[in-house]
């Protein structure tokens, strides 16, 4: 029995050895990416880690490309964005048998919709954009038409696309020169505009947004976001801004830090006395005419309009 015992071990260890050995050994039988698709702004990095399998395999060496090198360089996984527009980074086996990819998109705008039929979008700016509509159609690429005071009711500046099928849908703008954008009244639940720091003019009320992150965007200078589900919008970071109308929403903190702003209306929202008492003295004194109107509000009566009304501020 003891025997038995002791052969069995050996027998056994043999073969975890042998395995161990084998694993080691073993032929590449695939490679996958961590990251299937990034959005990088111009001059920003980001590290792409590749999955050679399997694990113990003989040789774990990658070759990287960048179809579009004018866009986005790679080097060793590390993606660099250059300027506006789409690359494909791919990553291969030593063997050239097996090989992942990863979209990367500079300066690019993220819209997610989930409005069957035409969506609109209207756009102004400098150079060309390219547009991915996210239901699988071919991407679009046009040019941009520069700003004029009655831009948007030209159809020169309105881009349509008719959504059919399952929603939502992730349209994808990429363009270093994008400086007005207007998205309204097109059921979008998520906006992101960060990659696109030469904006202007954001025009995005009657959707279905719920958060808002405008802080690399320290060009806007007018915010439309009325009508929508955001609950906070921090606009500290935007020190040109002259226009925001944030009503109909479900605002409890609303702040700003702009020397040129002359027009707040946030009627309709939810801010008690103290946010808005804080929004009161977050305003800027200047010698232009202003108006604030705050409707509409849990604080609206028990508030103390002396702040703002000291500064010039016209309720």
């Amino acid at each position: 029995m003891t025997c038995l015992k002791r052969f069995s071990f050996i027998l056994v260890a043999s073969i975890i050895l042998i395995t161990a050995c084998e694993d080691k050994n073993a032929d590449v039988t695939g490679i996958s990416l961590d990251q299937t698709s990034i959005a990088l702004a111009k001059g920003d990095s980001a590290i792409l880690k590749a999955i050679v399998t399997p694990k113990h395999a003989i040789s774990r060496e990658v070759i990287w490309e960048s179809d579009n090198t004018e866009v986005a360089t790679v080097d060793n996984g590390i993606v660099t964005a250059v300027k506006a527009g789409t690359a494909t980074i791919t990553v291969i086996t030593s063997d050239g048998r097996y090989r992942a990819a990863c979209t990367v998109s500079v300066n690019a705008m993220t819209i997610i919709t989930g409005k069957s039929g035409y969506v609109k979008i209207y756009m102004s700016g400098n150079g060309s954009f390219t547009i991915d509509w996210g239901d699988g159609t071919a991407r679009e690429t046009h040019s941009l038409q520069p700003y004029t005071w009655d831009w948007y009711v030209s159809s020169d500046y309105c881009y349509t696309h008719a959504f059919s099928g399952a929603y939502p849908d992730t349209v994808t703008i990429t363009g270093e020169n994008v400086t007005h954008l207007y998205c309204f009244d097109n059921h979008l639940t998520y906006l992101d505009v960060s990659k696109n720091t030469e904006l202007k003019e954001l025009h995005c009320s009657g959707n279905q947004i719920v958060s808002l992150d405008l802080s690399n965007n320290i060009n806007l200078t007018n915010l439309q976001c009325y009508h929508n589900k955001i609950k906070s919008l921090d606009m500290r970071q935007n020190p040109v801004l002259f226009e925001l109308l944030c009503s109909n929403n479900q605002l409890t903190g609303l702040f700003v830090d702009s020397n040129n702003l002359v027009r707040l209306d946030c009627d309709n929202n939810q801010l008690n006395a103290a946010a808005l008492d804080a929004l009161f003295e977050m305003l800027p004194d200047n010698s232009m005419s202003k108006l604030i109107v705050i409707n509409d509000n849990p604080g609206t009566n028990s508030c103390n309009r002396n702040i703002a009304t000291g500064k010039g501020w016209v309720f």
